[in-house]
This record gives structure tokens, sequence and C-alpha cells, in this order.
């Protein structure tokens, strides 16, 4: 009896040190993590900085960040990737995007360790603005300081899932956006603060649409924001740029489809219904706006000058029916109409009857899934940059657009605890 007791007290003993040891295990390997992947480089940042891209890569994330991230530039105009970065970057790694879309990098290191002869040849700019803090660019440019606290993150655990903490995403507004960005070698990961997202009201969408951006996603983002998200889907179109501004916050949803005939949209906007007439005075305006009359007239110096005008009234409306639902339209040019009406509370706008069809019905003669997992929203980057290349006037888009190297498509959800935004190969 009395040893059966002496090894029970034992085996009691032999588990509590075993648990303890594992305890303060656990603990050094947190404690190791949070000091390794301490912010040290985000505090001073490129003036007119609006987001920071920060990784701290350590030994198991390395391989992943180099899949993730391979063939995306990290300096603008430069051909510098991650992969360069691995023989002299010692931990923590922040990309730096500015409010005009140039890209630089910071990197904890020693300027001994540089190979100064490739960066050389790059015409890469390398200066030290700290204690191993590095700042790699394509110019000199002045600094300012922030205000930024490090988040807490739980540790990556070697050899346990294969999704891996990556690195944080900041987002410089008034009040900071902060997201987690996860990856697993193919895919990549950002939650960011959960947002009360509209859920797209179709599970399957027409084959021809390759993007649908909804609310709040949208007016979070306006055009008076720091991240060009109007920008990149108003300058596919005049009147879809019209429409957007004129719309801005009440803007549910903008859908984007590319068919034989060009880029084809939809708005939809929460609109009272106190002017029923006021979706007809927003195509015929944008109609007369697309075709304005220009007349020449003489100058008292008898010279030439053309006046140029628009005349609404001119432009006829014709009535129609779509799905049992009444609807407007205006001819824009020969070929192509706008059309409107008002459905369950919103006001809709497009410029092909099947997008509206499809909203009316949410059926199509062809339809597939909602790429990458969006359920509120999504867009396919092979097309947008396709498309980009013939139709847009401008090039604003760089900030959001270095993905294009390494993903196909991008798609927007929410989850229990946070709004996820996917990119996927």
């Amino acid at each position: 009896m009395r040893n059966s007791y002496k090894t029970t007290r034992r085996s009691r003993r032999v588990v509590w040190i075993l648990l303890l040891a594992l305890l303060l295990t656990v603990l050094a390997y947190c404690a190791s993590f949070w000091w390794f992947s301490r912010q040290t480089i985000s505090e001073i940042v490129p003036d007119g900085t609006i987001a920071i891209i920060r990784l701290a890569p350590d030994r198991n994330t390395w391989p992943i960040i180099e899949k993730n991230l391979l063939n995306i530039p990290l300096i603008t105009g430069k051909s510098l990737t991650i992969s360069d970065l691995v023989g002299f970057a010692q931990g923590e790694v922040a990309i730096y995007i500015q409010n005009d879309g140039n890209m630089s990098v910071g990197i904890r290191g020693s300027l001994n360790t540089l190979p100064r002869d490739e960066l050389d040849a790059q015409g890469i700019v390398v200066r030290e603005i700290g204690p191993n803090h590095l700042f790699l660019a394509n110019q000199i440019m002045p600094f300012s300081t922030t205000q930024l606290k490090r988040g807490w993150n739980l540790p990556n655990i070697p050899f346990m899932f294969e999704t891996k903490l990556l690195g944080q995403i900041l987002i410089l507004n008034d009040p900071l956006i902060r997201g987690d960005i996860y990856g697993d070698g193919n895919n990549l990961e950002i939650s960011l603060p959960k947002s009360d997202l509209t859920a797209l009201p179709w599970k399957t969408i027409p084959e021809d649409v390759f993007g649908i951006m909804s609310t709040p996603f949208l007016t979070n983002f306006s055009v008076h924001s720091n991240l060009p998200v109007y920008p990149l889907i108003e300058e596919f179109d005049q009147n879809l740029a019209s429409f957007t501004r004129i719309f801005e916050q009440n803007i549910e949803l903008v859908m984007l489809s590319n068919d034989e005939d060009g880029v084809g949209f939809l708005i939809s906007s929460y609109q009272d219904e106190n002017d029923p007439e006021m979706h007809k005075k927003l195509i015929k305006l944008s109609a007369a706006l697309h075709s304005p009359r220009i007349s020449d007239f003489v100058l008292s110096d008898n010279s030439t000058a053309q006046e140029i005008s628009v005349d609404p009234a001119a432009i006829s409306v014709e009535e129609l029916v779509i799905a049992g639902v009444p609807w407007s339209r205006v001819l824009v040019d020969p070929t192509h109409y706008l059309f409107s009406g008002y459905d369950r509370g919103r006001l809709v706008i497009s410029n092909r009857e099947a997008l509206v069809r499809f909203w009316l019905t949410g059926e199509d003669n062809s339809l597939r899934e909602a790429p990458c997992g969006g359920t509120s929203g999504f867009m396919n980057v092979d097309s947008w940059v396709g498309l980009s290349a013939n139709n847009l006037h401008t090039r604003n888009w760089q900030i959001a657009f270095p993905i294009t190297e390494a993903y196909s498509s991008v798609g927007i959800r929410n989850s229990l605890f946070d709004t996820k935004i996917l990119l996927c190969n």
C-alpha cells in the first residue's frame, strides 16, 4: 500500500515537471518570437507613405514568403524581388507604398553584407537611416517618423499548419488599419478588422463578369481616400466615372463584364424613389455629355471659335420591360444604350441589357462560381490587367497591382471575426 502511494506521488511529480517544462518552452518560444519580430523599421518611413507591408521572416516562413511574392518587384522601376533579399536581410523587411504609387524597401541588416555591385547595376539607392536599418529605393527621398506600435500575434508553431503568419499590412489612415498576412506558398490571405460587408446575392455569376465590388469596401476607400479603388473602376468607362461620382457613398455594388463590345458595367445605389424620374434624368444627361453639340462661330477679330453645348432635353427616352420590370433606356451612340430603373429600393444603371437581366433574375446562359472564394466581391486580375493595357487613360493603379505578377484573382469575404482579402493563383 505504501509503495503504491509513493509511486503515485512520484508519477504526479513527473507529470508536473513535464507540464512545467512544456510551459517554459512555449513561453520561451513566444518571447523569442515577439523579440525577433518586433517592429523596428516601420517607425521611420518615406514621406507620403500610405501603406506598409511588414514581413518578419524566419527559417520556417522564408520559403513561403518567397513562393508567395516571388515575381513581385519591391522597388518601383527595379527588378529587385523578395528572393534577392534572402542573402542579406537579417530579419524584418518592410515594403513602403507612397501615395503616388512609388514602392521602396526597408530591411534590418548591415551595409557590410549588401551586394553593392548588383544594387548599383540596378540603380538602387541605399541609405542607412538607423542602427541595422537600411533603406533601398529608386531615388533619394525625405523621411518622417510614425507612431506605430506593434500589434500582438500568435507565433507560428513549427511543423503545424501549412498556412503561416507572414507579416502585417498597415494602412496609415486615421484611424490606423492593421491586418495580418497569412500564406501557404500558393495563396495569400489578408485578415482585416471585420466590416459589415454586403454579401453578393448570387452564388454564381455570368462567365463574362470579371469583377464585382460591394459596400462598404467601396465607400471605405472612396475617391477621397488614399487607396484608389474608385479610380480603378472609373477609368474603364466615362459614363461609369460620372455615375460613381454622383452616387459616391450610396453605391451598393459595381459589376464589370467584358464582351465583344468592350467593358460592360452595372451600378446599384440605395436611393429613395421620391423622384421617380431621377434615373431618366441621369441617363439623359450622360448621353448628352457623351455626344455634345459643337457649333462654329466668328469672333470680333474674324477668327473662328467653337462652342460645345449639351442638351439633355434633346435626348429621347425609350420605355421597355425586362424580366417583367419596367426600365428606361437611351441611345448613347449608334450601337450602345444606357439602361436605368428602380428595383427593390435601388436605382440601377447599366450599359448592358444582359447585366440588367442577370441583376433581376440571377440567370444567364453561362454561369460560374465567383473566383477566389469572393462572397462580397472579387476581381479576375488577368482580365482586369488585359483590359487596363488597352483602356485606361492614366496609370494610377500601381498601388493595387503589383499583385498582378503573382496572382490571377482576388476575393473578398466576411468571416465570423474578420474581413478577408484573398489573393489566389
